[in-house]
């Protein structure tokens, strides 16, 4: 009995447990990426794919990470009623299931000595253990 009037709770609570901020995730991006070279960041986690070069000599680029996608189970769940005479019906429901795709792209800029001075998500998808990517990936 005890053991049942525990478990919501325990899910509950490792429910929340798993919940990321896309601010938190930003500030993990920032944490890791900002004050670093251009140079050093590609060493670290790969070029970027894209580039734009601003007119005060700011680069801004972009840089992404793709996990792969994975497949998530349908579960079903379901009721047995008693209609009262002898009848027994079973009421179930399916939810869930399909292909997710697991990844974290980042837009950062670099100054004119190629210092990176800002850094945010622009995509962040699930993360394994948590609600965002970007984070495992940056934390």
């Amino acid at each position: 009995m005890f053991l049942r009037m525990m478990i919501k709770p325990l899910a509950a609570l490792l429910l929340l447990a798993g919940c990321v901020s896309s601010h938190q995730a930003n500030q993990d991006i920032q944490g890791r990426v900002v004050g670093l070279s251009v140079d050093d960041f590609v060493m670290r986690y790969g070029p970027p794919y894209s580039r734009y070069d601003m007119a005060d000599g700011r680069k801004v680029y972009r840089w992404g990470y793709d996990r792969g996608t994975y497949t998530t189970p349908a579960v079903t769940t379901g009721a047995l009623t008693d209609t009262g005479d002898g009848t027994l019906v079973y009421d179930a429901q399916t939810v869930g299931g399909g292909t997710k795709h697991q990844g974290c792209d980042i837009q950062f800029t670099a100054d004119q000595a190629g210092k990176i001075v800002e850094a945010h998500a622009v995509r962040d998808s699930l993360g394994v253990w948590t609600t965002s990517y970007c984070h495992e990936f940056f934390d």
